[in-house]
């Protein structure tokens, strides 16, 4: 499977998605998702926690490892470690 058959289907997952009502809500905040891991990721790494993951290029930090690698990519991707 190429990549644009898998961004086709991923887009379709996504839209289906879109309506479904959210089933899963953090004890603490309130806040709702669709699936039971993503609220899980929420309470692990974000609900009242400190962005725990840094650049090391800059001051840059956030609470989630995929934005620090977008981060890295967008904004570093000349220095090399």
């Amino acid at each position: 499977m190429d990549v644009s058959n898998l961004a086709r289907i991923s887009e379709c997952l996504s839209s289906q998605l879109a309506g479904a009502p959210k089933l899963f809500y953090c004890s603490s905040c309130g806040r709702g998702y669709k699936r039971k891991y993503h609220l899980t990721g929420h309470q692990r790494y974000e609900c009242g926690k400190e962005p725990q993951f840094e650049c090391p290029h800059c001051p840059y930090r956030c609470k989630q490892r995929g934005n620090l690698r977008r981060h890295l990519s967008l904004r570093h991707s000349q220095v090399t470690s």
